[in-house]
């Protein structure tokens, strides 16, 4: 082959190499639009308050105050930070029991939580409450107390709650177990 051959032929293998995109460019993901993330589950719960037993069903709704930081990892994939502050809402609606009567009982959260890495304790929160129950505070003479609560997270599925509410001179603890069901992506609706 002659020689000018040989060196057309490297100069057309150099070029095709410098043009050709390099193998990490090549494979990059694309850059992910930023999130923020939100919790939306299913609550069931049982409360005491004072001498009364509530059983009830609603939602948690968690949001975070900022959206998750996208960075890429060094492998070149997308590595997702979820923040640790979220706005903590929780509502919920069933029945209340004092000395065999039954009654509607309604309770509602709005606080702040922080969540963890930690795979037991996932988050802890502290919230105002407002519970509203004819049946359990009628003998105080009034319908409805306020207060604030401490809750803690266990794996995602269990909150313990524990709090004192006031109602118009009469006060109280409170304590409740909720179990939390995120129904939404159990049923594929959600990712």
């Amino acid at each position: 082959m002659p020689k000018y051959a040989l060196d057309a032929m490297r100069a057309l293998c150099l070029a095709a190499l410098l043009a050709a995109p390099a193998p990490a460019l090549a494979q990059r993901a694309p850059n992910a639009e930023p999130v923020r993330p939100s919790r939306f589950l299913a609550v069931g719960s049982l409360a005491r308050v004072e001498s009364s037993t509530a059983l009830s069903t609603g939602f948690l709704y968690q949001l975070a105050f900022r959206d998750a930081r996208v960075e890429r990892g060094p492998a070149g994939n997308l590595v997702q930070t979820n923040p640790r502050w979220y706005a903590h809402f929780l509502a919920s609606a069933g029945a209340a029991r004092v000395s065999g009567e039954y009654g509607f009982a309604g309770f509602a959260q709005l606080g702040v939580a922080r969540r963890s890495d930690h795979s037991t304790f996932t988050a802890l929160a502290l919230a105002a409450q407002a519970i509203y129950a004819p049946v359990a505070f009628e003998r105080e003479g009034h319908d409805a107390a306020l207060g604030p609560v401490a809750r803690v997270e266990i794996m995602d599925n269990l909150g313990v709650q524990a709090g004192w509410v006031f109602g118009e001179g009469e006060s109280g603890v409170f304590l409740s177990l909720d179990y939390m069901r995120d129904i939404l992506r159990d049923l594929g609706l959600a990712n």
